[in-house]
């Protein structure tokens, strides 16, 4: 009874956010900006629809159904990036449709309309904004934002613009960590403020597909990740008391017992500085772990022997890490985890540890 009124709130307060922005001054998208560049592709990436497992044969086929979208877009005059959800504002109107996340797997974020009538706020020439609705997600940060600065130099944008980050992102240690090691070359990089609102004469905004086998390569590139990396660990992904979503394991005594049987080790990537993320993931040979943001680490290895194992819960699940698996020649093994607890981005679960052993057997 209490979630079910809990639910109605939330419903309530959503509807009464969605009547409020209809009555924002606004400006079409087509207006306000300047197609660069579009292309569309499924969701999935058809060329591996034969090599999908059983356990993401369904999700699969239902993301082959889906159009990606990517492409690039221009703003000019008296331009404004909300630091909320990154819509454009142009001359103080707000431009739906603007972000990078309209699409079919959810809606945008909605905006800060009070910030854009308070004064203050840097301004710039022009700029780059990487805004992306979940760009606090270890991987989103890799497949979404980090992707934008593969499009805009395949577009030949000015390699000088300087680019626009959140302020959530810019307080991640791992965002702090990448732009320490030079990911971002020598563009300048601008973390707006949590109500700062970033004007400028030119916004650029851009959305790469997701994912990009070519995007991949050149974050790779842009960490200067080495071919071939040598090293033979094996890895158990824990996923710690501060992982955003759950998603614990209610047998996870009996899965310890079990990987240790077999050497493998159980790591907490959120622990590490990125750089000894970078070293840890690019010398294992076998990384095993819930579906969730540390799979990414499995890009580390770059074309190197590695076998993924992931664990999925019936209740949620994507085809990302099959598909990098399979851009960077990886193995890949999923399993379907039993009787999930809980919302299905938060459940419990328990492994099935005899069909977790028959993989070890087989990959260790």
């Amino acid at each position: 009874m209490e979630k079910s009124f809990r639910r109605r709130i939330v419903h309530a307060r959503q509807s009464l956010v969605r009547s409020m922005e209809g009555l924002y001054p606004s400006v079409p998208l087509e207006e306000a900006s300047r197609l660069l560049h579009e292309s569309r592709q499924p969701w999935a990436d058809p060329r591996f629809a034969g090599e999908v497992p059983d356990c993401l044969a369904r999700e699969y086929e239902r993301w082959l159904d889906g159009v990606d979208v990517a492409f690039a877009r221009r703003f000019d005059g008296d331009i404004g990036i909300d630091p909320w959800s990154g819509h454009i504002f142009s001359r103080g109107r707000v431009v739906w449709g603007s972000t990078d996340y309209l699409t079919d797997r959810g809606r945008e974020r909605s905006p800060k309309f009070l910030y854009h009538r308070l004064p203050g706020g840097r301004r710039f020439d022009a700029v780059l904004s990487l805004h992306h609705k979940f760009d606090t997600n270890y991987f989103h940060f890799y497949n979404n934002v980090l992707a934008k600065l593969w499009l805009a130099d395949r577009l030949g944008l000015d390699r000088d613009l300087p680019v626009v980050v959140s302020a959530r992102l810019g307080a991640q240690p791992y965002f702090r960590d990448a732009v320490a090691l030079g990911v971002f070359g020598r563009r300048e990089v601008v973390v707006q403020g949590p109500r700062e609102v970033i004007s400028a004469g030119t916004v650029f905004t851009l959305k790469a597909h997701d994912p990009d086998p070519a995007a991949l390569e050149d974050v790779l590139d842009r960490f200067a990740i080495p071919e071939r990396p040598e090293g033979g660990r094996m890895i158990f992904i824990r996923r710690g008391a501060n992982a955003p979503n759950l998603r614990a394991f209610r047998n996870q005594d009996e899965v310890d017992a079990l990987l240790a049987r077999f050497g493998v080790d159980t790591v907490d990537p959120q622990g590490l500085k990125l750089a000894d993320q970078i070293a840890l993931f690019g010398a294992s040979r076998l990384v095993i772990g819930a579906h969730g943001a540390g799979l990414t680490n499995i890009i580390w290895r770059r074309r190197a022997p590695l076998t993924l194992v992931e664990l999925f819960n019936p209740t949620l699940g994507s085809p990302h890490y099959f598909m990098y698996a399979r851009y960077l020649g990886h193995g890949y093994r999923c399993l379907m985890n039993l009787e999930p607890i809980g919302k299905p981005a938060f459940a419990s679960s328990l492994v099935d540890l005899g069909r977790l052993e028959a993989v070890l057997s087989g990959v260790v």
